[in-house]
């Protein structure tokens, strides 16, 4: 029987991995978009591409710009937000294109749906989750999820309040 702990480790590295999936597809998806479109199109996919490359590096390792100046990566419902946009942008008429766009839309209502879930683990890098999972896995042990004592705790993102705890004043 697989823990709880368990469980929830092997779904967010599993959704660290569809995220570059998805960041590289976007990629990929946009400069077919680019090669036959007008300047507008080509500006928009340049912008689509270059965020799409910085969010492969950030879903690996976080940098502090991104943690300082863009929180809302580091919730579901902003990864929500980011793959509906790129969803929109990449969606065109050849199959690659709509393949693309299909996905990021369903996975950018997949994350705001998540975003509802309380108990649900909050997102962190693919370098957090990996650590998480070893710290778990060793020597067979099955830890609760990490609290401050933990070696990996130190790594932890220190993520936004939800919603409920923002109301209480």
């Amino acid at each position: 029987m697989i823990s709880r702990t368990k469980a929830e480790n092997i779904l967010t590295l599993t959704l660290n991995c569809i995220n570059i999936i998805l960041y590289l597809l976007v990629i990929v998806s946009v400069i077919m978009k680019s090669l036959h479109a007008d300047f507008s199109q080509i500006m928009v996919g340049i912008y689509g591409g270059v965020i799409a490359a910085v969010l492969v590096v950030n879903e690996v390792k976080p940098s502090d710009i991104s943690l300082t100046y863009f929180r809302f990566v580091s919730i579901y419902s902003g990864r929500g937000m980011i793959f509906i946009f790129f969803g929109c942008i990449s969606l065109d008429f050849g199959v690659l294109n709509i393949v693309t766009g299909t996905l990021c839309l369903v996975f950018g209502c997949i994350y705001i749906i998540l975003s509802f879930v309380t108990n649900f683990p909050p997102p962190n890098a693919m370098i957090i989750n990996w650590q998480n999972w070893k710290d778990f896995s060793a020597e067979g042990l099955d830890l609760a999820r990490p609290g401050l004592e933990s070696k990996s705790a130190s790594c932890l993102v220190n993520h936004p309040p939800r919603i409920k705890e923002m109301a209480v004043v």
